[in-house]
């Protein structure tokens, strides 16, 4: 489980997130150079926005609302070099690999125009640490990311058209953010 904290021109839409991730590392008991593989999904900051209207809906009546969702999932591969620390260990990692963000909407509205920004699929990468704790099976890590340009909602994801009704706004930019990292490791212990 890891929280996220967007960074560059990502901070400006999406400032927080939360997410899950697995790993598989193949390094020696007592450290060294190895191989990392992982897996994520990341929910970054959704942005609900209320279009003005109210809609009969079938059992009252309801405000209208414009929901913006934004996700990305990943999958990286490369080098770790794991350390042991005490009883426990340091793992220090470089992978790449590829990142899939979608920016979706949802909501009840009649006045709202415009594409959704869909799906991208790009480039990433990704470096961080890992500190397996003493005699346990808890981890607690920090990873950087950064991935090329790929379509997201602006905030606000709608503007007003001088009407009454709204056009949606995206543009592209970089995924590029910290996580802050909770896991727990399965496997052979770190050796007491």
């Amino acid at each position: 489980m890891n929280g996220f904290l967007g960074l560059g021109e990502l901070a400006s839409v999406s400032k927080f997130g939360y997410g899950w991730d697995g790993a598989l590392s193949l390094v020696r008991e007592d450290g060294g150079l190895g191989l990392r593989a992982a897996a994520g999904l990341t929910l970054m900051q959704a942005h609900e926005v209320g279009t003005g209207q109210t809609i009969f809906n079938g059992t009252g009546t309801q405000e209208s609302s414009f929901s913006a969702n934004q996700s990305f999932s990943w999958l990286a591969v490369g080098p770790e070099w794991s350390t042991p620390v005490g009883n426990g260990r340091i793992d220090y990692f470089l992978m790449v690999g590829k990142a899939t963000v979608k920016a979706t909407s949802s909501g009840t509205y009649f006045n709202v125009s415009g594409p959704n920004p869909g799906t991208s699929d790009t480039s990433l990468m990704l470096a961080g640490a890992i500190w397996s704790l003493p005699r346990g099976r808890v981890d607690l890590g920090a990873e950087f990311f950064a991935t090329g340009s790929a379509e997201i909602w602006d905030d606000p994801p709608i503007v007003d058209d001088g009407t009454g009704n709204f056009v949606t706004q995206a543009h592209s930019a970089s995924i590029t953010g910290i996580a802050v990292r909770l896991g727990y490791h399965f496997g052979r212990r770190s050796r007491e």
